[in-house]
């Protein structure tokens, strides 16, 4: 669930739903049509609200979503808080890289390093990228020579540590939070 430009949008198993408030009582949810059933996650990029399904990556406009993206589930989207226009999208089988500009969606290819499942992912205050949900557990990954180089850092906190497997990562007040 999340507030944007001053509606509430909440992510379900049976696709998006839209807080329509603007009338008097009593309010409901309306669907966003043009979804799958699945939706994993909602991130608002600026003005535009973006979410992750089962098919990957749709644009929200109204009460009308658009693909921009086929190729994987799209578990986790992470806009990238030092590049505006950068979007991360946790997937299956690693992260996809999705640039935004005046001529629409570029896909960038995959995160080198990276092949693990991403249903959680976080940058942490030095520009860390904390990536949660896979089955040999928690990554942290540092990028210090940029997005297309193989991480100069890469640490696994997996089934041997406290948190087990599957763990996911979210961010609170600037921190980096685990949870299983």
């Amino acid at each position: 669930i999340l507030r944007h430009e001053g509606r509430l949008y909440a992510a379900t198993n049976h696709g998006v739903y839209r807080l329509a408030d603007d009338g008097p009582p009593p309010h409901r949810f309306e669907a966003i049509t043009g979804l799958p059933a699945q939706v994993f996650s909602l991130c608002p990029m600026g003005s535009l609200l973006l979410c992750g399904t089962v098919e990957g990556v749709s644009l929200v406009e109204g009460t009308t979503a658009t693909p921009i993206f086929r190729y994987d589930a799209g578990y986790s989207l992470l806009h990238h808080r030092d590049e505006s226009d950068l979007l991360l999208v946790g997937m299956s089988a690693g992260i996809r890289r999705l640039r935004h500009g005046p001529d629409g969606w570029q896909d960038l290819g995959s995160v080198p390093g990276y092949d693990d499942e991403a249903r959680s992912m976080v940058l942490d205050r030095d520009g860390s990228l904390w990536v949660g949900g896979g089955l040999d557990g928690v990554h942290r990954l540092a990028f210090a020579a940029g997005w297309d180089a193989d991480p100069t850092a890469h640490e696994v906190f997996g089934a041997e540590s406290p948190l087990g497997q599957q763990c996911s990562v979210m961010p609170l007040d600037g921190h980096v939070v685990l949870h299983t």
